[in-house]
């Protein structure tokens, strides 16, 4: 699985048993002399920049429905009318939903999207991680039956078989992307196991809530040096700190990965996933899979390779 920017990414062999229901996200290659039956399927609108611009956007219009709803109630202070979002430390503020950063935020530019609550002011509540993880599934991964119309389903009505079932215990699952940057550079990834040669970090559902509960616990942003001090360990209090107030939307970042696990996925909270930025080497990549298979095909034809 892959976390972009823009939108999250699967793709994966089910077990036999399992059938690929919907034709739109049956895909078969031949490779290295076998041939695949593979579940693929692209989640438009969850990757991690528009996941800050969608929670944004959520905050805002939570806070127009206070406002509808006391505008028959002049006792309500106007104070509890502004937009505010769990997922900020205090103090922070999204300037503009719509472009997905939050105010001081030195982490990467986040990509553009059209429409957004223009001009609107979100500010955060270092609520924590747990009121940040409702806010979360409160607005996005919809598990409804109702949504799906050819089931199994993941969220929001898309058809996808279980992950459980296709991935039992010893056949690794490896995350790409975001979900690769926020665990290392926060300190929730471990080495992996050096004899697998893969050079992978591992990390669980469970160690990224851990992690979640510490980056959410920084509840205003702190005012700390630029340099790096030689005590600040990876994870720790002050690394966390410095991380915060470079970006202050890594609480709201980490909560959802978790819950685009835990919640989209259902992986279960011990489930070992491995990580990496190189396998063996290689630089990973959403489109590296196709272009190996690409050049597969054209090396050997459609069959694919022998070896």
């Amino acid at each position: 699985m892959d976390l972009g920017g823009g939108s999250t990414q699967i793709v994966f062999e089910p077990v036999s048993s399992d059938v690929i229901l919907a034709n739109n996200h049956r895909t078969e290659i031949s490779f290295g002399g076998h041939h695949y039956a593979l579940y693929q399927h692209s989640y438009l609108g969850y990757g991690l920049m528009e996941a800050r611009r969608r929670l944004g956007e959520a905050a805002v219009a939570e806070a127009d429905a206070r406002r509808l709803r006391a505008a028959a109630d002049a006792s309500q202070p106007a104070a509890s009318l502004a937009p505010t979002l769990p997922c900020l430390p205090a103090g922070a503020t999204l300037a503009d939903p719509s472009t997905s950063r939050p105010a001081g935020s030195a982490g990467r530019a986040s990509e553009e999207h059209a429409g957004g609550a223009a001009g609107a002011v979100v500010r955060g509540t270092g609520a924590g991680f747990a009121a940040c993880a409702q806010f979360v599934t409160r607005h996005l991964f919809d598990k409804s039956d109702a949504a799906c119309t050819v089931a199994p389903c993941a969220w929001d009505g898309v058809h996808q078989p279980r992950l459980a079932s296709a991935f039992p215990p010893g056949r690794d699952i490896y995350a790409f992307s975001y979900i690769y940057d926020r665990a290392v550079e926060l300190g929730g990834a471990a080495e992996g196991d050096r004899d697998s040669g893969d050079g992978a970090l591992v990390l669980t559902p469970d160690a990224l809530r851990a992690l979640g509960e510490r980056v959410c616990s920084v509840d205003s942003v702190p005012a700390v040096p630029a340099a790096a001090a030689a005590n600040d360990v990876a994870g720790g209090p002050a690394h966390l700190a410095r991380a915060v107030s470079a970006d202050p939307a890594l609480c709201l970042d980490v909560g959802f990965i978790y819950h685009l696990l835990s919640t989209g996925y259902e992986i279960p909270g011990s489930r070992v996933l491995r990580t990496a930025k190189k396998i063996r080497g290689v630089e990973t990549g959403w489109c590296l899979g196709a272009a190996i298979h690409m050049l597969d095909s054209m090396m050997a034809g459609s069959a694919g390779a022998k070896g």
